[in-house]
């Protein structure tokens, strides 16, 4: 009989132990065989958990699927560096950039493809606006060190200018922006609080009245004469009014609230949005330099 146990001191190999004789039962328990093999095999670094549980010819078998989609990729990723650098060299930069872009999916390890790709993006280490542009940060902080190395030997000092500027920039700006935030706050809050108000009198004025109609609306056939009747007309008129007017208020409630989470947003407003590409800029300034977040510096 054969287990695999994941290897306690490594978590990347697989312990294979082979157990022999037979288990009997004793007092409602069994007894574990004593074991006669034990063996380690090595994981690679893509190991995940997929491999566990399977014999040496599945998991060598398994192994070798990886390698084959492995080298698959990375000539995919040659193809494609390739045609980028005829569409360069055809003047077709555009075209050439997406080649590249898609050579770096296929094999994220490529530095050629990595290289290339940030060498027309910063249109020749010149122009450092791609950083900023979506999720470009992100793609470069993921890139091989080699090529981050390389593409910040050519623009460290650009991109150190450019943070100390957005640094300056952005400092008065929070302030402001807080500030005018919270006035902000406090205005709809109350604002939103007078509508809630006016709802809510509004809904238990309904209710009393529809109460008061149905109440006077059961003694129209019991008592002789029109009060019962006139006392359910007014009633019912009085609850319909109130109705509208809870719906009007309950307008205006939701307006009130649509309000205040706006304002929670820094693009609301002009400074506002003006902090936030500023504050977008720095986290990918962050990200390209490597800066530890809060999380990690815990």
């Amino acid at each position: 009989m054969e287990e695999r146990l994941i290897d306690k001191d490594d978590p990347r190999k697989i312990r294979i132990v082979t157990q022999g004789g037979e288990t009997d039962a004793v007092d409602g328990l069994l007894e574990e065989t004593e074991t006669t093999e034990d063996a380690l095999l090595d994981l690679p670094e893509d190991y995940d958990e997929d491999l566990v549980g399977l014999t040496p010819a599945m998991l060598e078998e398994r192994l070798l699927e990886r390698e084959r989609a492995r080298a698959a990729r990375k000539a995919a990723c040659e193809k494609l560096v390739e045609e980028g650098d005829a569409l360069e060299q055809a003047g077709d930069r555009t075209a050439a950039e997406e080649a590249y872009l898609q050579a770096t999916l296929e094999d994220p390890e490529s530095a050629a493809a990595h290289g290339k790709l940030w060498r027309l993006r910063t249109k020749e280490f010149t122009d450092t606006a791609a950083f900023y542009e979506g999720e470009a940060a992100e793609e470069f902080s993921t890139a091989p060190d080699a090529v981050k190395q390389e593409i910040l030997d050519h623009m460290r000092e650009m991109l150190e200018n450019e943070r100390k500027k957005f640094t300056e920039e952005a400092a008065p700006l929070r302030a402001t922006v807080s500030q005018k935030m919270q006035e902000r706050r406090e205005a709809f809050g109350a604002h939103r609080r007078y509508m809630r108000t006016r709802f809510l009198i509004c809904l238990a004025a309904v209710l009393l009245f529809a109460v008061g109609c149905a109440i006077a609306a059961s003694y129209i056939v019991r008592v002789q004469g029109a009060v019962a009747l006139v006392l359910t007309i007014v009633f019912g008129a009085i609850a319909l009014i109130a109705l509208g007017v809870m719906l009007f208020f309950a307008r205006k409630l939701f307006v009130a609230g649509r309000l205040c989470k706006a304002n929670e947003k820094l693009s609301s407003t002009p400074d506002g949005a003006a902090l936030s590409a500023l504050e977008h800029k720095l986290s990918a300034l962050s990200l390209i330099f490597g800066d530890p977040s809060p999380e990690r510096s815990e």
